[in-house]
């Protein structure tokens, strides 16, 4: 991960099987900031560029057809 992160995140999934599902990544304000990731994985790391973001707290919200999961970010300058 790094959390705290200045540049790169990478983010650890694994599933039973292939999965469809998407990664959004919203501000504290809920403002989608970027599509991370739409598309069917099972297991894998992904990096995730932080470097253009501004500092602040941000929301990874994984989601597929039957569930959901929110992970926090932290970017530092």
């Amino acid at each position: 991960f790094p959390n705290p992160a200045q540049n790169m995140v990478t983010l650890e999934l694994s599933f039973r099987t292939p999965t469809s599902f998407q990664i959004d990544m919203y501000n504290m304000m809920g403002k989608q900031v970027k599509t991370i990731f739409n598309g069917t994985g099972e297991n894998f790391a992904l990096p995730i560029d932080v470097a253009e973001l501004p500092q602040g707290m941000y929301h990874l919200i994984i989601s597929g057809k039957n569930f959901s999961e929110v992970k926090k970010v932290t970017v530092i300058r």
